[in-house]
Formats: structure tokens, C-alpha cells, sequence
């Protein structure tokens, strides 16, 4: 919800539109129809953003919201710093264009040619000089920050549209010549803002494994969409050397092509908010995905074609009698420490669960394997709910189109 006009409302627009949430509702308020409405919203006052009937406000608030959950947030301290310093710096500048040029302004005529004096003369140089000395130390100047599209970026050309809607803050703008770099910023990230679409991105991997899942799995819970390239058995030899090192997992995004999936997974959760800020917290995930590794890794030893039958009967009764069961104690003791059983960590789906989701699947809750599995997961009753609630559960979650994926 927001006025019919650019303004606070055009960046949220933006990156609803460049995440390819292309069915939001854009509610447009008349301002004569403003008064009636007000009373409705939080703080009276606008952009609203109503998520699955929750009503969201404050834009900054609203962007980094949206940012976290469809990837446009850094990935490290320094750089979300810069995006909030940019953001803000491009606020006051908002607020001045405002004050002084605004039909909504509350000054009389004389106060607002005072303040576009000093607008033209002061403000515009300093702030927009500010994030020019920004692009003179960047190597790559397509972004505000980093090396791809974050907040900063809708939140820059969200307010600048609304600039180019107010005449004499247009020319001067325009005018000013002091940032090229800006200048050319602008002209380039405007046409490529509103035209590209979501990055093309592939998941390449056989029929059915275990990594590859999780990889399926934490795309689909980000609702970020993808093409699920599988590929069969038999066809893979022929196509192996077309990929990195030879094997699969491979996710390709804009056309790079990234093998390694615990690499692939740590990108992917990390830009969509699904690895925990805290530093105790994001080790002990890292942590026990490296446990759910061992689970599946040690399963397959005991599958190898080309091992004896003998030494594959070995491996079976080492992993079942050993292996599995500190596993399984493992994540059964993480999982009491956690008040909500119903994740390892918090309250919400991290990198772990999707490991989990994966590897109960495609290995542990597979009917081919219950005599591997079944009875040692029945003396850890809280794991075997756990499992059971994310791969059979419905729920209202994000995860439930992801749980028992027919095709990925």
C-alpha cells in the first residue's frame, strides 16, 4: 500500500518486481482517499506491506525484510554496512528534495526558494559527492555494494525515480555535473533495474541423490525458482566432461556454473537468511551438516558395487553397530538442547534442516534401507519425530511444497 506515486513505495516495487513476485497487489491510495484509510495502518502512515496477512511497516524496515528473504542483503558486516551508510545518505537527500520542492511541503514560497538555494548549492554536491567517492573506490561500479544487486540499489533508484517526477529537482540534478560515475551508474542500473529478470539459475544432478536434494530444497524454500536439470545414469558419461571436475552436484547461475555442494549450500542459505548471524549458532550448523555427511557418506561405503560382498557385509555391520548410532545420539542431544524441537536451531529452517529433509528422503526414510535404519532410529525417538514432521508433516511453513518433491 502506498500513495499513487514513486516516492517510499518505488523501491519495495522494485525489488518485488526484480525477485519475480511479478502477482503482488500494488495498491495505490488517491490522496483524497488518504483520510479514510489512515486509521487502518500501523503508525497511520505508508508504505504497508501486508506479508501472508501481517502488516509490515517503516520502507527501511520493509526492504531489509524482503532483502533477507529473496537474496538482495550482504554477506558480510563491512559491506551491509555501506548499505545502510548509502541508504541513508540518499534519505536526507530525499527529505531535502521534499522540504523544498514539494507540493506537501509545509514551508511558504520564500522559505522553499531558500531552501532550493541551498539544495543546488550544498546539499545535492555533499550527499551525491558522498556516494561518488563510494563507485571511485569500487572495481566493479554496476553495484552500490559488493558485486551484486542489494537493497541499496532499489533504495537509490527507487527515490531517484521519484526525483525525475518533480521538475526543478530533475534539472538540477541533471545539471550537476560533479558525479560521472553516479550519472553513469544511474542511466545504466535504471534500464537493467527495471527489465532484468531473476538471474537463470540450474541445479544439474542425477535422478535422486542426497546433495543434490538439499541443494532443490533450499532453493524452493527461498521460493527462489530454477530449472531441476536431472540427468540419467546412463547419460552421464557422455556428458561428464562438460562440467567442472567431472561431477554433480553443479548450480549455474547467470551462466557460472559452481560444483562443491556444501560450497553451493553455504552461498545459497547465506544469502537467503538460512545460516545464523551468531557466531556459536552458525558453527554448530556447519557442524552438524558435516555430521549428516558422515550419516550418508558412511551409508554409501556400504553400497560400493565394486567391493566383495564380504567386505560390503563388513562396512554394513560397522556402520550400523558404530557410525550411525553417534550420529544419530549426535543430533538427538543437539535437538534437546533446543527448545523448539521442531528445527535444530531456533526457531526457524537453517542449512541443517535441509540436510535433514534431504537425507531422510533420499537414504534414511527410504523403504529399501528400514532394515538399516529403522529400528536404530526408533532409540531416538525425539530425531525420529523430528524427521518425521519435516518429510511427512503438512504445514503452513515454507517448506511444505519441498518435503516429498515429486519432480525435485
Amino acid at each position: 500500500h502506498y500513495f499513487d506515486m514513486p516516492g517510499r513505495g518505488e523501491p519495495i516495487r522494485l525489488l518485488l518486481k526484480h525477485a519475480g513476485i511479478n502477482d503482488f497487489v500494488d495498491h495505490r491510495v488517491k490522496m483524497p482517499d488518504w483520510p479514510a484509510l489512515k486509521n487502518t495502518f500501523e503508525l497511520k502512515q505508508m508504505p504497508v506491506l501486508v506479508y501472508y496477512g501481517k502488516k509490515l511497516a517503516q520502507s527501511y524496515a520493509i526492504l531489509q525484510f524482503l532483502g533477507k528473504t529473496y537474496g538482495f542483503m550482504p554477506s558480510s558486516p563491512e559491506e551491509n554496512y555501506e548499505m545502510i551508510s548509502i541508504m541513508n545518505t540518499m534519505e536526507d537527500l530525499f527529505s531535502s528534495i521534499m522540504k523544498a520542492m514539494s507540493p506537501f511541503s509545509p514551508y511558504d514560497d520564500a522559505k522553499k526558494k531558500e531552501l532550493c538555494k541551498d539544495l543546488e548549492e550544498k546539499t545535492i554536491p555533499l550527499l551525491l559527492g558522498e556516494i561518488e567517492n563510494r563507485l571511485k573506490k569500487k572495481e566493479n561500479k554496476d553495484y552500490l555494494v559488493g558485486e551484486m544487486l542489494t537493497v541499496a540499489d532499489f533504495y537509490v533508484m527507487g527515490l531517484y525515480t521519484q526525483f525525475t517526477t518533480i521538475p526543478p529537482a530533475k534539472q538540477i540534478i541533471e545539471k550537476f555535473q560533479g558525479c560521472p560515475l553516479l550519472k553513469a551508474y544511474f542511466e545504466k542500473r535504471f534500464k537493467m533495474i527495471q527489465a532484468t529478470p531473476p538471474p537463470n539459475l540450474k541445479v544439474y544432478d542425477l535422478d535422486t541423490t542426497y546433495k543434490g536434494e538439499a541443494i532443490r530444497i533450499a532453493l524452493k524454500s527461498g521460493k527462489i525458482p530454477f530449472d531441476d536439470v536431472r540427468i540419467k545414469k546412463d547419460e552421464w558419461p557422455a556428458k561428464k566432461d562438460s562440467f567442472p571436475l567431472k561431477q554433480l552436484p553443479v548450480f549455474e547461475c547467470m551462466g557460472n556454473k559452481k560444483i562443491q555442494t556444501n560450497a553451493i549450500m553455504h552461498s545459497i542459505c547465506l544469502r537467503h537468511g538460512y545460516l545464523p548471524l551468531e557466531p556459536c549458532k552458525y558453527a554448530s550448523v556447519l557442524e552438524m551438516c558435516g555430521m549428516v555427511d558422515d550419516l550418508t557418506l558412511g551409508f554409501a561405503m556400504t553400497k560400493i558395487p565394486a567391493l566383495s560382498e564380504e567386505t560390503r557385509n563388513k562396512k554394513k555391520l560397522d556402520y550400523i553397530s558404530r557410525t550411525m548410532p553417534l550420529i544419530f545420539l549426535a543430533l538427538e542431544t543437539r535437538l534437546k538442547r533446543n527448545k523448539s524441537q521442531e528445527y535444530f536451531v531456533g526457531r526457524k529452517y537453517s542449512m541443517i534442516d535441509f540436510y535433514m529433509i534431504a537425507a531422510a528422503k533420499t537414504i534414511i526414510l527410504a523403504p529399501a534401507n528400514a532394515d538399516i535404519f529403522g529400528e536404530r532410529l526408533k532409540e531416538h525417538p525425539i530425531l525420529k519425530a523430528y524427521i518425521c514432521l519435516l518429510y511427512t508433516s503438512p504445514s503452513p511453513r515454507d517448506l511444505s511444497t519441498s518435503r516429498m518433491p515429486s519432480s525435485a
